[in-house]
């Protein structure tokens, strides 16, 4: 190729161009190249092109005598990761390849001018663009604020609930997926509609409470109720007619609309409801409901004479409804069952309703005989598993998870660990349960973590304890000026208390609100309306 001579004796010899980019071609006599061998996985360089050193200058490139760019393949430094079907463990560092890609027209020089040669474009491979790692990439992440360094990750995964997470390695240079919460075990369906999973947490990872921490709590809270009853009786007693109670009685049936009137309204009213409805409706002698309410005779009535008897308690219309279409139930549930019986008998085939194969010769017989006396009843559930009880007592309308589980424990005499408003909030209080746990979610994750020797009996305390411990009474706020003067509670070193106290506390400090507003409202928490109807009843 030709090049452009100097005149005078100084002819400069051949010189290289900044940054590898070639020679400057100053002289007619220039050195052959070095013979350059080719490589596998480049093409062949035309040796008629001047070529640097290659061990001079650590990426050479030909001087182009044309505004185009020359096609060759250079080797490219990036680091990458390579992944192989035959070999998955290639190491890091190996070098990928780049093309530059330009038309391969002829190169030419013009007259006597030098021209500067154009920036090559490097164009990466798709294959090669998802094996690289690119650092300056991971450095602008940084600094766009799209990644956070492993201290932050750490500190904000232990300031969430990391239920259901499993623990991960945070690097600080790789972007790394943020982790999601696991999902519920189960969710409400039409066969499921309160989402309970039987035998299994909805929390799988959460391990509170164990059975030292149930344990300890159940200890601390007897040593200071030692008046409360924590073991479950031997014989059921009689029903009264003063105390509606929390369906501690014989009948299934009675204990079940027991604890019904009971739920949602304060204890008085709901022991004023139980003896109106007992005086205007009477109650059974003998069998197995004897002293009980004559609920057959409140399902002969209208619904008005059930809502005029309690009235008083609150709740009347909804819950006078609710308790008719419940008997209604019942009754066809029994004369169902009935005939069936009636019918094994004739054809010695088992009856096809529920439960019958479990029952025994007499107690087909005392069903068939309580629906010709006119009794309702619902003991053909004694002696099935609990998750069985609870699933037929929750079809009733008005009848929750809080309700049947209290007629499972009292009634039943199964271990169940009921959970209401005071079972409820120590429970949160105490780190048992996420703090964002509905009450039927903590209800299941207590079935499993809970000894059953200790559901009866905590429950017993935890009602207990939420009324009488003044600092752990929803009405009243830490911070207050009465605060000092209150008894220590026992679970002090146990708990942290959380929930509408704190930002309370804080409106106080500012002087916004009055401590008897205050009062007001976390009397509205424990679940009293402002009609003195508690929303969530208590049990005894």
């Amino acid at each position: 190729m030709p090049g452009r001579s100097r005149k005078g004796a100084k002819a400069q010899a051949p010189t290289m161009l900044p940054h590898g980019l070639g020679l400057v071609l100053g002289s007619h006599e220039i050195a052959a190249p070095p013979a350059v061998e080719e490589s596998p996985i480049s093409p062949s360089i035309d040796n008629s092109l001047p070529i640097a050193d290659p061990t001079t200058v650590a990426h050479q490139l030909p001087v182009s005598m044309s505004p185009f760019t020359p096609e060759i393949q250079i080797a490219a430094t990036t680091a990458v990761v390579e992944t192989s079907e035959e070999d998955d463990a290639k190491i890091m560092g190996r070098a990928t390849t780049t093309s530059l890609e330009t038309p391969t027209d002829d190169i030419s020089v013009k007259s006597g001018r030098q021209l500067r040669p154009r920036k090559p474009k490097v164009i990466i491979p798709k294959s090669s663009m998802q094996k690289t790692i690119s650092f300056s990439v991971t450095k602008a992440q940084h600094a766009d604020g799209r990644i956070h360094n492993a201290a932050t990750a750490k500190r904000k995964a232990q300031t969430e609930d990391t239920s259901g997470v499993q623990d991960q390695e945070f690097h600080p240079d790789i972007l790394e997926p943020k982790a999601k919460k696991t999902k519920r075990v189960a969710r409400k369906t039409k066969d499921n509609p309160y989402g309970l999973t039987p035998g299994v947490s909805p929390f799988p990872m959460w391990l509170p409470p164990s059975a030292e921490q149930c344990g300890e709590v159940f200890n601390l809270l007897s040593t200071m109720h030692d008046n409360v009853s924590t073991q479950a009786p031997e014989v059921i007693p009689p029903p009264s007619l003063e105390v509606t109670g929390c369906g501690e009685v014989p009948s299934l049936l009675d204990g079940l609309l027991r604890t019904y009137l009971s739920t949602a309204v304060s204890m008085d009213g709901s022991n004023k409801m139980l003896q109106n409805v007992a005086a205007k409706f009477g109650v059974l002698k003998g069998g197995i409901g004897d002293g009980s309410v004559n609920w057959n005779n409140v399902r002969l009535s209208p619904v008005g004479n059930l809502y005029d008897a309690i009235r008083q308690g609150g709740l009347a219309t909804e819950k006078s409804k609710n308790i008719k279409t419940i008997l209604d139930m019942v009754y066809q549930e029994n004369v169902e069952r009935r005939d069936a019986y009636l019918e094994e008998r004739k054809t010695g085939v088992q009856a096809n309703v529920f439960a019958a194969a479990e029952k025994t010769d007499g107690q087909k017989d005392f069903e068939i005989q309580a629906v010709e006396q006119n009794i309702l009843s619902l003991e053909h559930l004694r002696g099935l598993p609990s998750d069985e009880v609870m699933k037929h007592l929750t079809k009733y309308p008005g009848i929750g998870v809080k309700t049947s589980a209290c007629v499972i424990l009292f009634c039943l005499q199964i271990p169940c660990f009921a959970v209401d408003t005071h079972v409820y909030r120590f429970a949160r209080w105490l780190g048992w349960v996420p703090e964002k746990a509905n009450p039927d979610d903590t209800f299941s994750h207590l079935e499993v973590r809970c000894p059953d020797q200790f559901k009866y009996g905590l429950h017993q305390l935890f009602i207990q304890h939420g009324k009488l411990c003044g600092k752990c009474k929803a009405n009243t706020v830490e911070g207050t000026k009465d605060w000092a003067v209150l008894d220590e509670c026992p679970l002090e070193n146990l708990i942290r208390r959380f929930g509408k106290r704190r930002s309370k506390v804080r409106a106080l400090a500012k002087g916004g609100q009055q401590e008897d507003g205050i009062k007001e409202e976390d009397a509205k928490e424990d679940g009293v309306k402002e009609d003195g109807v508690k929303e969530d009843g208590e049990t005894a």
